[in-house]
């Protein structure tokens, strides 16, 4: 169950990525929203597909974790990778996020990850995390 502050926070955090996807794709609308729950949010338009969840606490993470489940732009190999793992990097900043993960990449996303020094949590290279410190070297 979600406290109020946690309620504000997320709004917070949705109104950021809103102004910031606004900017970055010239959007009109705000393009993203709250998925199923208040700490899942997703962006699902033409120039950019992202799903974001923000874990602060047990049992479904040891740290608070911003989980990466779905990326992906139409226009690829144009610094949209780069500049939305720097907001997000800024989120948890912000609001004391201590790690970010890749959830279930596919071979491009595993290539970006390792890019950026994200470490893999399995064999078989499907999840990923980094520090969120860490990420700020990059």
């Amino acid at each position: 169950m979600l406290t109020e502050t946690d309620k504000v926070k997320y709004n917070e955090i949705l109104r950021s990525l809103n102004q910031y996807l606004l900017k970055r794709f010239n959007y009109i609308k705000p393009p993203a929203r709250f998925a199923s729950f208040e700490n899942y949010m997703e962006v699902r338009r033409v120039k950019v597909d992202l799903y974001l969840r923000f874990f602060d606490v047990k049992p479904l993470r040891e740290r608070p974790t911003i989980v990466i489940a779905r990326i992906g732009f139409r226009e690829q190999r144009m610094g949209h990778g780069k500049a939305i793992l720097g907001f997000i990097s800024d989120i948890a900043v912000r609001y004391q996020y201590e790690f970010i993960e890749f959830e279930s990449c596919n071979a491009d996303s595993g290539a970006f990850a390792r890019k950026f020094g994200f470490t893999f949590l399995d064999a078989n290279g499907m999840n990923c995390r980094i520090e969120v410190e860490k990420l700020a070297a990059y």
